[in-house]
């Protein structure tokens, strides 16, 4: 005997659109930076830059996944493609990784003999940045709690916002002071930080590859839960992953007494899809029934 019970998540044709709107925003502002930290001399400056360019990048490949996961599955794809947010967010987070291992190494290396910059080309752009980044991390907060592709597009732009505040503080401590280390200090500061925390997005994007339990949910705490519904005698042969950023799936083998009839099942399936939706986020389920008599 089989059951189903599915729901479904929200859409996510607002955060495709607001996905879109925010990497415009990034093309306008990463083209200052560049220019401003050419004509500065600015090594903390380039990073905003080329963080700002890695997160067109991003936004660009989170907008495309957005709106391909949105295709309805097919003879080929089965789940659809979903699983393209992921490939995107792994991505994303990869070449993050790349870019600040890259200005790491080169901010050491002029922290060894710093040379002056244009602190009043700094402050202009870092500012112009930190406004740009910060409105468009805002627009794309709501979507980020709940989708691991957008997660990652926000965590470029809450990096860039981090960074701009950081070369925007050095650049006046520059004009002040004339402490031209703190550039490639604070280059190789938020370089450490985004190292950390785009590991985090990869780990995560790899445990959903490989069809892991979601950190959030308990295998445990959920069997435990299961065995104690009326008219269930065991639960196995359990199956819990996420097939994408927000959609998690639980399939199991459920054993009932051999005298439960289809019409048993039918409410036991029922409360067991209610009952993993309302309390543990599970949208989609997938059940088998057996009894003892099967079993023998």
């Amino acid at each position: 005997m089989h059951g189903h019970a599915h729901h479904h998540g929200s859409d996510s044709i607002a955060s495709g659109a607001r996905l879109f709107w925010v990497m415009l925003l990034n093309v306008a502002i990463t083209g200052a930076q560049v220019v401003g930290g050419v004509l500065s001399g600015s090594l903390a400056l380039l990073s905003d830059a080329l963080h700002n360019g890695s997160d067109v990048v991003a936004l660009a490949l989170a907008w495309a996944a957005a709106r391909i996961k949105r295709r309805p599955p097919t003879e080929h794809y089965t789940f659809g493609m979903k699983r393209v947010e992921i490939l995107a967010a792994l991505f994303n987070a990869a070449t993050l990784i790349g870019v600040s291992v890259f200005l790491l190494v080169e901010a050491v290396g002029r922290l060894r003999a710093p040379p002056p910059v244009a602190p009043g080309i700094v402050i202009a752009l870092a500012g112009l940045g930190l406004v740009v980044n910060s409105a468009s991390a805002w627009i794309l907060h709501a979507g980020a709690r709940h989708d691991l592709n957008v997660r990652a597009a926000w965590l470029h732009l809450a990096g860039d916002a981090a960074t701009s505040a950081a070369v925007l503080a050095g650049g006046l401590a520059m004009l002040r002071w004339g402490v031209w280390w703190l550039d490639p200090a604070i280059t190789i500061a938020i370089s450490a930080w985004l190292l950390h925390q785009s590991w985090r997005i990869v780990r995560h994007g790899v445990d959903v590859v490989l069809m892991a339990v979601p950190p959030t949910l308990s295998l445990e705490e959920i069997r435990a839960v299961l065995a104690e519904l009326h008219g269930v005698e065991d639960v196995h042969h359990i199956h819990l992953w996420q097939l994408d950023g927000t959609q998690i799936h639980f399939e199991a083998h459920v054993r009932v007494a051999a005298e439960t009839t289809v019409a048993d099942t039918d409410r036991i399936r029922d409360r067991i899809g209610r009952l993993l939706h309302e309390r543990f986020g599970i949208e989609h389920v997938t059940l088998q029934f057996e009894s003892r008599a099967c079993a023998a």
